[in-house]
């Protein structure tokens, strides 16, 4: 697309009328803001600004352009600046928060970790984990319990998360109540509040629900500090451990013996945190989502059924070794999950320098925010849409076809997510493991499962009953 000579300006744009000082923020309920600023997309267009009190907000409603956006990290642009003083704050300024040479070290050490060879040591790991979920499930449907699946596979992926990436066996799925899970579910939300709150009104006055906060994190820093013992005491029992770690943590300690990687005991507590906020609910909620609209698209679910059937044979879990390339059904229908409900339906960055974008001047700290879901392809027809329609034809999963703009899921560029290989492999063995053993039916609700956004996108009210297909064990 070529740029005008002159370039426009934030002034030039469409923006959603506001109020005096508050601008638009007082139109946008906390838990629901992101259905707002999507309907203002479908009347503002491509680029169009709104203010969130003194801030003024450039809004990318293009695929194309966001993708330009994300490739020009870490140096062209950079989260927003208030995250990192909030992660501080919180205890969990690692990879995610980071930024510059601090975010370069780190991701080094996580991408050491969290690559495909790691990942295929841990199968037997997974298919354990897996077969647990299963039996979890088995039980509440022999006794014909209603389940909230995104509570349960909450539990999964923190128990796949503590084994794979922080090396200690939690089995948060055989308890009925665990440390780790019950204080982690507080953090997302306030982080989320603190990062859109008009003021930082925390750092004067406490609330009580500030108040839990900080009894949570105190919790879970216990909790970590265990973790992070164990994991020394193993270094020291193990010297070889040293040169081939076998978990994240275990290399992120290694890296902070060495010396000269400005690695922290305090960074090394944030980036626990980070891997066990980061593998819990992202995963655990497209995997939710996914259940959903299976159940709405009973046709979608019974080709899944076939294809996990076919797959698994005589088999109960599924082992992520023996996966092929493309299992057609299951992948179509969770990618398109992950288009309908990417696990967060914005990016929010700024500027670190004076840059042109598809012929608009953008000041350095223009802060943006890059919309998924409402984006537009480069073709002026591919306009997404909002229905579950799985293409399982599709040979590339990832790429636009009529009326699809191409999906950012696990973001875009050199700050793609480093767990994304994990991530995968967990939905891929849950969904076979669902469809190989269950039949779904919905249990209605006195209101109808909606989105709910905890810096996550969360299905809430959704409950699903479990009906056996078989007794295989």
């Amino acid at each position: 697309m070529n740029a005008p000579s002159t370039p426009r300006t934030l002034d030039d744009l469409p923006h959603p009328r506001g109020l005096p000082f508050f601008g638009n923020a007082l139109a946008m309920q906390p838990r629901h803001f992101h259905l707002q600023i999507e309907q203002w997309a479908q009347t503002q267009g491509r680029l169009f600004t709104l203010k969130l009190g003194p801030t003024r907000w450039l809004a990318v409603n293009d695929a194309a352009l966001s993708q330009q956006v994300l490739r020009d990290r870490p140096d062209g642009f950079r989260r927003v600046s208030n995250l990192e003083p909030i992660a501080q704050e919180l205890g969990l300024n690692g990879l995610f928060s980071a930024e510059g040479d601090r975010w370069r070290e780190q991701r080094r050490i996580w991408m050491a970790t969290l690559n495909a060879t790691q990942l295929r040591r841990f199968h037997d790991q997974l298919a354990e984990i897996t077969g647990r979920l299963l039996a979890r499930w088995q039980r509440a449907a022999d006794r014909g319990e209603a389940v909230d699946v995104a509570h349960d596979l909450m539990r999964y992926t923190v128990d796949v998360t503590m084994r794979f990436a922080l090396g200690y066996e939690s089995d948060t799925l055989e308890r009925d109540d665990d440390v780790i899970q019950r204080h982690l579910d507080k953090i997302f939300p306030a982080v989320n509040e603190r990062l859109t709150a008009l003021f930082p009104y925390w750092r004067y006055i406490k609330l009580p629900r500030d108040r839990a906060l900080d009894r949570a994190l105190a919790a879970l820093q216990v909790e970590v500090n265990t973790l992070v013992a164990k994991a020394r005491e193993r270094l020291r029992d193990q010297p070889g451990l040293r040169e081939a770690p076998t978990c994240f943590l275990e290399a992120l300690l290694a890296a902070q013996e060495k010396g000269g990687t400005g690695i922290s005991d305090e960074t090394v507590s944030a980036n626990v945190l980070t891997a066990l906020l980061a593998g819990e609910d992202t995963t655990a909620n497209s995997l939710a989502w996914t259940i959903h609209h299976c159940c709405e698209r009973p046709d979608v679910y019974a080709a899944m059924q076939a294809e996990a059937q076919a797959f698994l044979g005589d088999a109960a879990i599924p082992r992520a070794d023996r996966f092929p390339h493309l299992l057609p059904h299951t992948d179509a229908a969770i990618n398109e999950t992950l288009r309908l409900k990417p696990v967060a339906p914005f990016f929010f960055l700024e500027a670190l320098r004076d840059t042109v974008l598809d012929g608009l001047q953008i000041p350095a700290g223009t802060r943006l925010m890059l919309l998924l879901r409402t984006a537009v392809g480069s073709a002026p027809s591919s306009v997404p849409t909002p229905r579950f329609d799985p293409k399982p034809d599709d040979p590339d999963k990832a790429e636009a076809g009529p009326g699809r703009a191409p999906t950012m899921p696990f973001g875009y560029g050199p700050r793609m997510c480093p767990g994304r290989n994990l991530a995968l492999a967990e939905m891929r063995s849950v969904a076979l493991m669902l469809a190989r053993h269950f039949d779904l039916e919905a249990v209605p609700q006195a209101q109808p499962v909606s989105e709910v956004i905890s810096f996550t996108l969360v299905p809430h009210n959704l409950r699903v009953r479990l009906h056996r297909r078989d007794k295989v064990t």
